[in-house]
């Protein structure tokens, strides 16, 4: 007997289709508001003003020390300028550009917003724009309040600021820190020096690298030797690896690693193993003749970049000041500034980041 109710095949079919139509239609409606909804990059080659308010007016004073994130969205600089956010501030102040949407927001500032009493300046960024470190005089940013500069870390997805310079019971350092130098990828870590005595135990002595752990508290002497022994002279400018695992500096100190090293050398600190090894030497080892300064380091940590006037480190001999690149694996050192023949820049290079 024919059952009236019963669809044909080519009625199943056709439901069929028009069920999966709707549906395909319904997921192409949400991937088009996201797309939408999504902030867009400036495309490949474009030129934006980082230094400028969210209308796009540029500051009335000059801009510098910037830094940048890690998918390119975020940058973060230091400003005299008064214009950039409301209401106007005044002194310089440290302030972070998302150039997808054009806002830009105060930095250098209490959890509550209030801009710091003093001068702030050398931001840098976790990888995803959302936490900056940076230097500052002021001293209202936490209680209680704090003396000399000191190192800060915004969190700009809640306000939140914690004091960086401090040692693992909260004790602000009791002399100037400076040059947060980075952050670890997750903003967990924050690398700076400091002629602070009493960040770690046994004191210490001279500008140190430290590294701290906003996390648990614990503060690291990265400008050490392997058994820990501090350096005997100054240490600045550190790069951390993504991981906050290498923290990469320039140091005068001669105990770092042996034999002893003499001048401004390179090294890098292993935070995990406490292994230092000389960054700023030949394959075979030798140290650098001249000066090295102003380190980079890659992501894991395996890379080490920087500026010397050596001219030792790689063959034939170099000249004037050049920027390397040490293989930490194989100990190969290459000169990056130099022409596709591998012919060296006929003048000085500076600033490996």
């Amino acid at each position: 007997m024919h059952d009236e109710n019963r669809a044909s095949p080519g009625q199943t079919n056709l439901r069929s289709r028009t069920k999966w139509a709707v549906i395909l239609s319904a997921l192409l409606a949400i991937v088009l508001t996201l797309f939408l909804a999504a902030p867009a990059l400036a495309a490949t080659g474009t030129v934006l003003l980082a230094s400028a308010n969210s209308a796009g007016i540029q500051g009335n004073i000059g801009s510098d020390f910037s830094a940048i994130s890690g998918d390119g969205r975020y940058v973060a600089f230091s400003s005299s300028a008064t214009n950039l956010v409301a209401p106007a501030t005044s002194g310089r102040q440290v302030f972070r550009k998302d150039l997808s949407t054009g806002a830009v927001v105060l930095v250098s500032s209490t959890s509550l917003g209030a801009q710091g009493n003093g001068n702030s300046d050398m931001p840098c960024l976790s990888y995803d724009g959302r936490y900056v470190a940076f230097q500052s005089a002021s001293t209202n940013f936490v209680v209680p309040a704090t003396a000399n500069t000191q190192v800060f870390r915004k969190d700009l997805a809640t306000g939140e600021i914690l004091l960086a310079s401090a040692d693992s019971a909260g004790a602000q350092g009791n002399s100037n820190s400076t040059s947060p130098g980075s952050l670890s990828a997750d903003g967990r870590y924050v690398a700076f020096y400091s002629s602070a005595t009493n960040l770690v135990a046994p004191a210490t002595a001279a500008s140190q690298i430290f590294r701290k752990d906003l996390l648990t508290a614990a503060v690291a002497l990265c400008s050490s030797s392997s058994d820990g022994t501090a350096g005997n002279n100054g240490s600045i400018w550190p790069r951390m690896s993504a991981d906050g695992r290498y923290v990469a500096f320039q140091s005068q100190a001669t105990n770092l690693v042996a034999p002893p090293t003499t001048g401004a050398q390179f090294f890098r600190k292993d935070l995990k193993t406490a292994a230092v090894i000389l960054i700023s030497a030949s394959a075979a080892g030798i140290q650098g003749d001249g000066v090295s300064q102003i380190p980079g380091i890659s992501p894991d940590g395996g890379y080490v970049a920087f500026t010397s006037t050596s001219t030792n480190l790689v063959t034939p001999a170099s000249s004037n000041q050049q920027v390397f690149m040490k293989n930490v694996a194989t100990g190969v050192v290459t000169m990056v500034s130099a022409n596709a023949a591998g012919v060296q820049g006929n003048n000085g290079s500076r600033t490996a980041r």
